[in-house]
């Protein structure tokens, strides 16, 4: 897509991936390209390669998908094998929730819940636990946005990976 006449796009329309190298949520924090560690560009991956733009060096690292190996996830990096032993690790920056904040309110709950009791007041405590149980709910979701976004590019490496395998055989 050319970004110079941005338009929404339109329901099952393909477009190549562009992942921002940047120190922002939803981001990757940086892209190792063998030993060179970029923290300022880009990932664009179109139909035949991806290509990793260093913005600080102004270089770039381009890899044909016939060359990549292998793809795996360990927590927010995905590590790519290419040809040659070369390796390309990305980290992602997604904001996931810390399980203080899990617990947090359920366990301010908990002391109001034991105060409210003493009191007499199990209105007001049956309250807290919904709001508890809506926070819970709420930090799941977060947790799970993260995993599915990290989950979604491993995805797309793999894709490539299994269709190119699936060349080879032919």
């Amino acid at each position: 897509m050319d970004a110079t006449t941005p338009r929404p796009l339109k329901k099952g329309e393909n477009t190549p991936l562009h992942l921002v190298i940047a120190d922002r949520d939803w981001c990757l924090r940086t892209a190792r390209f063998d030993d060179v560690v970029i923290k300022h560009g880009m990932l664009w991956a179109a139909r035949t390669a991806f290509a990793v733009f260093d913005f600080t060096r102004q270089d770039a690292y381009s890899v044909p998908y016939e060359d990549l190996d292998d793809a795996h996830r360990e927590a927010d990096v995905i590590t790519l094998h290419i040809s040659q032993g070369r390796v390309v690790d990305l980290q992602l920056r997604v904001p996931r929730p810390s399980k203080a904040s899990q617990y947090r309110g359920f366990a301010w709950d908990v002391l109001n819940i034991l105060a409210d009791t003493a009191a007499g007041d199990s209105t007001a405590s049956e309250l807290r636990s919904q709001r508890s149980d809506r926070e819970s709910e709420e930090w799941w979701k977060k947790h799970q946005m993260a995993d599915d976004f990290v989950a979604s590019i491993l995805n797309f490496f793999s894709e490539v990976i299994n269709e190119k395998r699936k060349l080879a055989e032919d």
